[in-house]
C-alpha cells in the first residue's frame, strides 16, 4: 500500500492576501495535514469494519483499532520544513489486509495458510475462535475423503457424518478493502476545513 495522495494548496496566495510569514504558513499546513491524515486513519478503520465480517470481538479490534496500543493503522505526521504526511497499516494488519486490496490467489502450504494434505484447507462448518483461529482441525474420527475433510459423529447406528473442511488447490481473493479511495476521499473532504482552521488560528493570534 505505498501509493500517494496529492494535496495542494497555493501558499503564495495565503502569503499576499493573509499577510502571513513562510514559517507561519508551513506551520499551518503541517498542523492541517496531519489532522487529515489522523482523520483518514479513523476511516480506514471503519472502513475495515465495515466490509469484513469478523470472527470475534478480538479479531476485529486486532483490524480496526484505530489509535493506541496496537493501532491498526499508523500516521507519520507533516513538518514545517516536510509537508507530507504518511498513513500506513501496521505491519500485521497490513500483511493480511493488502490480499484484500490488491486480490490475490492463495494455495495450500503458503506461510498463514490453513493447509491439510498440501491442500488450501477451507472451513465449512468449524467455526473460529474470536482470535480467527479454527479449532479441532484433526481428530481420530476424522478423515480426508476426497476434496473435503470429515469427521464421524455420534456411535452406532446414529452416527452420521460432517464436512469440516474443504480442500483445494487455491483460491482467489477479490478486491474488498479499497485503501485509496477511502484516502482519497477523506483527504479530500477533510483537508479544506482543516487547512480553514489552522490558518484561522494563525490569524486570531
Amino acid at each position: 500500500m505505498a501509493d500517494t495522495v496529492r494535496l495542494e494548496l497555493d501558499t503564495a496566495a495565503f502569503l499576499r492576501s493573509l499577510k502571513l510569514t513562510e514559517a507561519e504558513v508551513q506551520r499551518a499546513m503541517a498542523k492541517a495535514l496531519t489532522r487529515t491524515a489522523f482523520e483518514v486513519r479513523d476511516a480506514e478503520a471503519r472502513e475495515v469494519g465495515s466490509v469484513f465480517k469478523f470472527a470475534g470481538a478480538a479479531t476485529r479490534g486486532f483490524l480496526t483499532r484505530a489509535s493506541g496500543a496496537g493501532a491498526a493503522f499508523r500516521v507519520d505526521g507533516a513538518k514545517p520544513n516536510r509537508l507530507e504526511a504518511s498513513i500506513f497499516p501496521a505491519p500485521k494488519t497490513g500483511k493480511i489486509l493488502e490480499p484484500h486490496q490488491k486480490g490475490a490467489v492463495i494455495a495450500g502450504g503458503e506461510p498463514g495458510r490453513l493447509t491439510i494434505e498440501k491442500q488450501l484447507a477451507t472451513p465449512v462448518t468449524l467455526k473460529r475462535t474470536a482470535r480467527g483461529r479454527v479449532r479441532g482441525r484433526r481428530g481420530k474420527r476424522t478423515f480426508v475423503a476426497g476434496h473435503a475433510v470429515l469427521q464421524r459423529v455420534g456411535k452406532g447406528a446414529r452416527s452420521a457424518v460432517r464436512v469440516l473442511f474443504a480442500l483445494v488447490p487455491r483460491a482467489k481473493l477479490e478486491p474488498r478493502f479499497d485503501f485509496y479511495r477511502v484516502a482519497r476521499e477523506t483527504a479530500i473532504r477533510e483537508w479544506p476545513k482543516k487547512a480553514r482552521e489552522e490558518f484561522s488560528r494563525v490569524r486570531a493570534r
